[in-house]
């Protein structure tokens, strides 16, 4: 059911690409590699920005921002987007069927699937009989694995011009004003940066009133 799958990837970390395109081939999945806005290459008039964010954080921003208007300009119905330290399990595959399958059929309705957790961010009873756990007022839990459906897409695309925030604190602001639903996946899907298996290449801003 998904129509599209982006890894936002930043191509000085080889090692990262070698791994997860390992893991893509042993298990059939086709992928769109999103390898352009490197920090040093932005060209100036990316740095249109308000408030204090560096060009790194501008860069997995941009990558972000070309998946989802490759998902307006096509119609696909829901994309997922990855960042390249993003630790999928072993039984990904049925892991994300299962996930679609309960996506789709949710009441209500839901316009995001946050996949990926850090920072120990989990819904509160969690029970065996589901993936999906929604309440209102829910918003992202980081960036690294995340689906969105096209009407969603639509809707924060139409936010994106400004670079104001970094990209996540960005999907909560529009998350928050356009009145998206947005349901968690438990287990949810871990980052390797997190895990000490991957060094983070983005030092974040602080931000606030978000």
């Amino acid at each position: 059911m998904i129509d599209k799958i982006f890894v936002c990837h930043h191509k000085p970390l080889i090692q990262r690409k070698e791994k997860l395109q390992k893991f893509f081939i042993e298990n059939g999945i086709g992928v769109e590699w999103v390898e352009n806005y490197l920090p040093d290459e932005i060209e100036y008039e990316y740095k249109r920005v308000v408030g204090n964010i560096n060009d790194s954080e501008i860069s997995i921003y941009l990558k972000h921002q070309y998946c989802l208007n490759e998902q307006v300009k096509n119609n696909f119905d829901y994309t997922l987007i990855l960042e390249d330290d993003v630790d999928l399990p072993d039984n990904f595959n049925d892991y994300l069927k299962n996930c679609m399958n309960e996506f789709v059929s949710h009441q209500p309705k839901l316009d995001g699937l946050m996949l990926g957790s850090c920072c120990g961010i989990h819904f509160d009873n969690i029970t065996d009989d589901k993936l999906i756990y929604y309440k209102e007022g829910q918003l992202t839990r980081c960036a690294h694995a995340i689906i969105f459906t096209l009407n969603a897409a639509k809707q924060i695309t139409k936010n994106l011009n400004i670079i104001n925030y970094p990209i996540d604190h960005k999907f909560n602001y529009i998350i928050k004003k356009e009145n998206l639903k947005i349901g968690w996946v438990e287990p949810a899907i871990k980052q390797k940066s997190e895990i000490g298996l991957f060094e983070s290449s983005i030092v974040h801003t602080q931000v606030t009133n978000t």
